[in-house]
């Protein structure tokens, strides 16, 4: 008797699909068509994907707000897309040590009000992020939908950077040779748009784009690559050179070396680096025939005389307030307002720090950094009581943003710790069952 060999049921969430395109369509007629509808609406469409949408579908909805984060009020929804998973799904919240830890930063951060004025709002808007991570942390039994999580933070990134580039061919008469002849760099679409416009900061975009990327490299590897996969990536690395953000060229090029180094054998080696270099290539003689200004702007970048763009002055004169009083090196200033904090206190800094650790260490002292490594070890420890091995290409993610927020923020970057929860989901990628199952969704 021949055994039948049954084909995998394909489920489509249709309810859930529908009001996430909602969403990002909200976000894309708002911006794109200058139709200005009262932006609580785009709260409540952020929202409607986690009300009809499962546990995974909850999950990679919120994280998927990623490139997002300045067309709306998204740290609200990201709590509100939380309240929302834990009322459907009570029992799944288990774990409270990611809790516990950000509660101790909370309370770190509330002593500085003691000395200094602070806002209880925007304290707790700006654990935001952190909460989620730790909501991620809590939960038992669920194992992530990591394709789900990939592809949908790769559309909504494309959809963000697709918004920023029709700004900007509206707003210059569709000329864009012209744009990239006076150096523009890409970020910022229509500057008339002060609240809630799609403009970013160049280098935060640059790290978008990596994100996305890195995610579809996890397809890629995890061997669920779809159509759609390959059309995005060459669309996404040319967003991200139109950046001409040096923080995104070094940090892809980490990315994709940390790849080659997890691809296993040397033969799998060789074929992973063959097949970037031909793939990157294609996409620079492509630009450096269409747009040559883009690639003589990034270059002459390199070349400048300060090639930290003043941020070496910055790094020293946040050094200058951690070592001037023991009080700052233990207790710090708090992440409240912290600039003008800063400022007052040693007044050649007009700038925000430009070192995620150092601005760490401004905030909450010595101490705050201690907190921050315990969460992402937390983190690890977590993602492992699954029965994980852990491995290099489950800490891509993470060792990427650790390495971009050198050159930038962490604890004031919203993008920056919405990253760490994407950090988290890498880590719990459980890649031994992973490569040898697959999955028909999204």
């Amino acid at each position: 008797m021949t055994n039948q060999i049954k084909a995998p049921r394909i489920t489509m969430h249709t309810a859930f699909y529908v009001a996430w395109a909602l969403f990002l369509a909200s976000i894309f007629v708002r911006n794109v068509f200058d139709i200005r509808f009262p932006i609580i609406i785009v709260l409540a469409l952020s929202c409607l994907p986690a009300i009809v949408g499962d546990r995974n579908e909850i999950i990679a909805s919120a994280i998927s707000l990623l490139p997002m984060t300045t067309a709306f009020q998204f740290k609200y929804a990201l709590l509100l897309i939380m309240v929302i998973y834990i009322v459907k799904y009570m029992h799944d919240v288990k774990y409270m040590s990611g809790f516990i830890i950000i509660a101790v930063m909370f309370a770190w951060e509330l002593l500085h009000g003691l000395v200094y004025e602070i806002s209880l709002l925007n304290t707790v808007r700006g654990f935001a992020e952190l909460i989620f991570c730790a909501f991620l942390m809590s939960l038992s039994n669920v194992e992530f939908k990591h394709e789900k999580i990939f592809r949908m933070i790769a559309i909504s990134t494309t959809v963000a950077g697709t918004i920023v580039l029709l700004n900007l061919l509206t707003s210059n008469g569709f000329d864009i040779v012209s744009v990239f002849e006076g150096g523009y760099r890409f970020g910022k679409g229509d500057t008339s748009v002060t609240e809630y416009g799609m403009n970013y900061n160049s280098n935060d975009m640059g790290m978008l784009f990596n994100a996305a990327m890195c995610g579809i490299f996890y397809l890629i590897k995890l061997k669920r690559t779809k159509p759609i996969d390959y059309v995005m990536l060459p669309i996404l690395l040319i967003y991200g050179i139109f950046t001409q953000s040096r923080a995104f060229i070094i940090c892809f090029a980490f990315i994709l070396v940390l790849f080659i180094i997890s691809s296993g054998t040397l033969k799998n080696k060789v074929k992973l680096l063959c097949s970037i270099l031909i793939f990157c290539s294609i996409v620079i003689l492509l630009l450096n025939l269409l747009l040559p200004d883009v690639l003589e702007n990034y270059i002459s970048r390199f070349g400048e005389d300060d090639i930290s763009n003043g941020r070496f002055d910055i790094l020293k004169l946040y050094g200058e307030l951690i070592l001037s009083d023991i009080r700052y090196f233990i207790f710090g200033i708090g992440m409240n307002d912290i600039s003008s904090k800063a400022g007052a206190i040693i007044p050649g800094i007009i700038a925000s720090a430009h070192n995620g650790t150092q601005e760490i260490i401004v905030a909450w002292g010595i101490v705050g950094l201690i907190l921050i490594i315990a969460f992402i070890i937390a983190m690890i420890r977590k993602a492992k009581m699954s029965g994980n091995k852990l491995q290099l290409l489950n800490v891509i993610m993470l060792l990427f943003l650790i390495l971009y927020v050198q050159s930038g923020q962490f604890l004031t970057a919203d993008k920056c710790l919405l990253a760490l929860c994407l950090s988290y989901v890498c880590i719990s990628i459980n890649l031994r069952k992973a490569e040898n199952t697959y999955e028909f969704d999204c």
